[in-house]
């Protein structure tokens, strides 16, 4: 939704599927990874919700996007994404972020899994929960994108970048101050 206006010559929405392919195109450039997988949310979390029963039950505001014209969007990104080589992951009643960070957690630490362990793991998001898994072999990239700041977070940066000591800081940080994103209090 950061590109609401863009239209087709139709007059159908095309924002979603721009922002897209210029933020992939922007980490392609940046990274040169040997593999991109996007994950796709299958769903509200079951499991969450069973933890606490208000997870993202936000009521709507002016400010709020509409994300109906997004959504109507997803099939050609899809498409636009699987005709580039990308992969793309969802499970239902799994949200993306529960992927990412199990994909992170398997590839970028070498404890974890010391097989398929490699090249370093780049989280493309503007989502602050992924701070707490930026580690040897992670990194979360938000981009610059429109209303971005270009922040590229590792571990050796963390301090500067988060103002946070280490991603376990940021961790008990967002335990003891909630969550407004996912209006957790």
């Amino acid at each position: 939704f950061a590109y609401p206006d863009l239209r087709s010559p139709s007059g159908a929405p095309t924002g979603a599927v721009y922002g897209v392919a210029n933020r992939v195109r922007e980490a392609v450039d940046l990274f040169r990874p040997a593999r991109v997988v996007v994950a796709w949310d299958g769903g509200r979390s079951a499991w969450r919700r069973a933890v606490y029963a208000g997870y993202k039950d936000r009521p709507r505001s002016e400010a709020s996007p509409d994300l109906g014209e997004c959504f109507e969007q997803k099939k050609v990104i899809r498409d636009f994404l699987a005709d580039r080589g990308v992969d793309q992951v969802e499970v239902e009643g799994v949200e993306a972020d529960d992927l990412i960070a199990r994909a992170a957690l398997a590839f970028g630490d070498p404890e974890t899994d010391p097989d398929n362990f490699g090249e370093t793991v780049a989280i493309l998001s503007t989502d602050r929960d992924y701070y707490q898994l930026v580690g040897p072999g992670v990194r979360v990239y938000f981009g610059s994108g429109p209303g971005s700041d270009a922040r590229n977070v590792t571990l050796e940066t963390f301090a500067e970048t988060v103002g946070k000591s280490s991603p376990g800081e940021w961790h008990a940080y967002r335990i003891v101050n909630g969550d407004d994103s996912d209006a957790i209090p």
